[in-house]
């Protein structure tokens, strides 16, 4: 009897120890599958990152190029410019030579300012000093200080019906 109740008990053992084994095959098979969907996933994210990538350094590339082809076209416009400049300050400094080439014009350049001009053009007057614009006119008629207003004026009809051919 104790050999069939041992028998017994060692198939039960055996049974559960087979029941189990399935068991955790059946979770480890759950959790392969599991896995292998997540690789199949990170398989295709990492290949349309890698497309991603490969699209980035296409755009990268192209753009350095059209930053070296900006910087040659800068590089000439600035020649060009600097030919401008140059063409420009020769072309100045032959007017001017041409302007002060002729008797008359030199005649013209150093003939002197009448006095009454020249004063107001000084521009050196001392800081405290009444301005040059403030002097009588040679026809009588002093300038009035800023914002002193127009009242001292003659009215404006007075002045087109005296000129001659008025408007």
């Amino acid at each position: 009897m104790m050999a069939a109740l041992a028998r017994r008990f060692a198939g039960t053992l055996l049974i559960a120890l087979a029941l189990l084994a399935g068991f955790t095959l059946w979770q480890q098979r759950d959790q392969l599958q599991r896995q292998a969907a997540e690789l199949a996933t990170a398989t295709q994210d990492s290949a349309r990152l890698a497309t991603l990538n490969q699209l980035q350094a296409e755009q990268l590339a192209a753009q350095a190029i059209d930053i070296k082809l900006q910087a040659a076209a800068s590089r000439e416009l600035a020649e060009q410019v600097a030919a401008l400049s140059r063409k420009h300050a020769a072309a100045a400094a032959k007017l001017e030579a041409a302007i002060h080439a002729t008797p008359a014009a030199a005649a013209w350049g150093s003939a002197a300012i009448p006095a009454d001009l020249a004063r107001l053009f000084d521009t050196t007057a001392p800081a405290g000093a009444a301005p040059a614009a403030a002097a009588t006119l040679p026809g009588g008629d002093g300038l009035s200080a800023a914002g002193a207003g127009a009242n001292h004026q003659p009215a404006t009809g007075r002045q087109l019906a005296a000129a001659p051919g008025g408007a």
